[in-house]
C-alpha cells in the first residue's frame, strides 16, 4: 500500500477536448475537476424494494460506459489526468515524515501542509488540497529548498529531493489547471500511470 497524488486536467472547461462528450447534458464536474456523468438517481428498485441490478446495468451500458470511453481519449492527457505521481509506499512516506521531523527539529520551522495534509500517513485517500493550501505548500517547498539541510544523510537528501520535485510539479500543475491536488491510496505503483519527469517547463 502507498500514496499516489494527481491533478486533473482542465481541458473540458477550457474547450481543449478533441471530441465532445457523448452526453453533454449529463456532465457533472466534481470539486476536484473530474469530469463525471450524472449518477442514476434515485437508483431503480425491483418489486422487492431492492436495487434493480438489471436496470442499473442497462443504464451503465447506455450512458456510463460510453462516457468512460470518451474520457479515455477526450484530450491529450491520459484519462484527463494532467499529472500523476507515486509519492511512496507506507514505509517510504514514514521515512519522509521522519526526515521532515528532523528538519523541524534542527530548523525550528513548521510545515503545516506537508506535515498534516500530505505525509501524516502513507495510506490516506479521497482528500485533496484546495488552492489556498497549494499556495502554502509552495511556500513550504521553497523554504525547505532554500535552507540548510547538511544535517541530513545522503539517503535522506536523495529521497527528499525526489519527493520535493514531485510535490512542486503537482503544486504548479494545480495552479495552472485551477484544480486541486488529490490523493489516493494504492496497493501498487502499477495503479499509477507513469508521469513525465518533474519539470517546471512541461508543455501545457
Amino acid at each position: 500500500m502507498g500514496l499516489n497524488a494527481w491533478v486533473n486536467c482542465n481541458c473540458y472547461k477550457t474547450g481543449k477536448c478533441l471530441t465532445p462528450p457523448p452526453f453533454p447534458e449529463m456532465i457533472v464536474m466534481s470539486e476536484t475537476g473530474e469530469i463525471n456523468i450524472k449518477e442514476l438517481n434515485p437508483l431503480p428498485l425491483d418489486a422487492n424494494g431492492d436495487h434493480d441490478e438489471e436496470k442499473y446495468g442497462l443504464w451503465w451500458e447506455q450512458f456510463a460506459a460510453p462516457h468512460a470511453d470518451w474520457r479515455g481519449s477526450a484530450c491529450e492527457h491520459e484519462d484527463m489526468t494532467f499529472v500523476r505521481y507515486r509519492l511512496g509506499n507506507i514505509s517510504g512516506i514514514a521515512s519522509l515524515r521522519m526526515t521532515l521531523a528532523k528538519i523541524v527539529e534542527f530548523q525550528q520551522h513548521r510545515f503545516p501542509v506537508l506535515e498534516h495534509q500530505i505525509v501524516y500517513s502513507g495510506i490516506h485517500g479521497g482528500d485533496f488540497l484546495l488552492p489556498k493550501a497549494v499556495v502554502r505548500l509552495k511556500i513550504e517547498l521553497d523554504w525547505i529548498a532554500a535552507h540548510d539541510k547538511t544535517f541530513l544523510n545522503s539517503d535522506e537528501l536523495l529521497h527528499l529531493s525526489h519527493f520535493l520535485s514531485k510535490m512542486y510539479d503537482l503544486a504548479e500543475s494545480s495552479q495552472y489547471t485551477d484544480n486541486p491536488c488529490c490523493f489516493l491510496i494504492s496497493s501498487t505503483s502499477a495503479a499509477c500511470p507513469k508521469s513525465p519527469a518533474p519539470t517546471n517547463t512541461r508543455r501545457r
